[in-house]
């Protein structure tokens, strides 16, 4: 038995990224994973087997032409045309639409959207997880009876994580003048030379 071979979701991303179609066809031997396939409708794109398009070509020919009408003139103002239905979401990588949140996506800024795994949403969660890091050194050191400026210095980096997390969730551009009281070439003269500063080797 001839093996089929599977089109997946990520390589329907690729093929598509660029087009608007309005529907796919699968070639032959070929066939569609669940996730191919609820993407493709997901983008409201008909999936259509090899062969089905010529049949589906040659039913239209045979339709008769509708024959020609020609319309009154109104005698009074024409009927308001429906508007057009606004999508609710956007896919980021696409620009395909959205009217309801794909389970496997979430939102990166408004109502754009990206898969979960992707590389800012991972970088959102790295940023997270060090914020609990530094919260969690500051509470030891306090129960330790440690140095209060120590945590008012761990306190002022975490503000600075806090806000470059808001800065990516807004998507607006992040800015740093100082940490710790200390400007960027500051920070920098003092870590290249922990001995004179601080009475450590490097």
């Amino acid at each position: 038995m001839k093996r089929l071979k599977c089109i997946t979701e990520d390589a329907l991303r690729c093929e598509l990224r660029a087009t608007e179609p309005e529907c796919y066809v699968i070639p032959e031997g070929k066939i569609l994973t669940p996730a191919a396939r609820e993407y493709l409708q997901s983008r409201k794109i008909k999936i259509v087997k090899a062969g089905q398009q010529e049949k589906t070509r040659i039913v239209a020919t045979e339709v008769p032409p509708m024959p020609e009408v020609t319309m009154a003139a109104p005698t009074s103002a024409p009927a308001p045309q429906p508007q057009a239905v606004k999508p609710k979401f956007v896919d980021y990588e696409t620009g395909a639409f959205y009217m309801e949140k794909p389970e496997h996506m979430t939102h990166l800024v408004g109502n754009v959207l990206v898969v979960k795994n992707h590389p800012r949403i991972l970088f959102r969660g790295k940023l997270d997880s060090l914020q609990s890091l530094f919260v969690l050194a500051q509470v030891e050191i306090h129960e330790h009876g440690g140095s209060q400026a120590l945590i008012d210095d761990l306190d002022d980096v975490l503000n600075i994580l806090r806000e470059m997390m808001r800065c990516d969730v807004l998507d607006e551009p992040f800015t740093m003048e100082k940490m710790i009281g200390l400007t960027h070439a500051e920070l920098r003269e003092q870590s290249h030379d922990p001995k004179r500063f601080f009475g450590v080797k490097a």
